[in-house]
């Protein structure tokens, strides 16, 4: 009885995590809401590149974006140019499996399908031909290209 209570409590609409966390959004912070969550570190002074976004969920324009996971790994991550809403997160971090620096996991399976053809195609990496079992599916180690590298690099920084 006493653990549905706190429940109640914690999930309640009045609650102080509830508030506080309605607080946080209204002022544009983003919780990571589990370990391994999207990228938590945009790469202060990186330019985004703006490309055609055209996978099996996405039909638009996109400005592409490095970030970096918790552990400092390269995250790609996909953005709406005129909104800033974010579209997609191109990439998987795979923290129990060894990863060069210049090196990311691409996520192309579920939301995401179609991702791997988009990034080859936009020269934003080259596909190594290695894939690293996750779960049910399988991640591409990819390398980032030279473009790719200059812009994550133009801002090395985490924000």
């Amino acid at each position: 009885m006493r653990d549905e209570c706190r429940w109640r409590e914690r999930d309640s609409v009045d609650s102080p995590l509830a508030v506080r966390r309605q607080a946080d959004l209204s002022v544009g912070k983003q919780r990571a809401p589990f370990k391994g969550s999207p990228p938590t570190h945009r790469l202060k002074g990186t330019q985004m590149i703006e490309i055609e976004a055209r996978t099996v969920h996405l039909n638009e324009r996109a400005k592409v974006d490095f970030a970096k996971y918790e552990n400092g790994r390269t995250a790609i991550v996909l953005f709406n140019p005129e909104t800033h809403e974010q579209l997609a997160t191109a990439t998987v971090n795979l923290p129990e499996t060894q990863l060069s620096d210049d090196h990311v996991f691409v996520k192309d399976w579920s939301e995401n399908m179609g991702m791997l053809k988009l990034l080859l195609k936009e020269g934003l990496v080259e596909d190594t031909g290695h894939r690293v079992p996750t779960g049910y599916v399988e991640a591409a180690l990819c390398r980032l290209t030279e473009r790719s590298l200059a812009h994550r690099d133009g801002g090395a920084r985490e924000v």
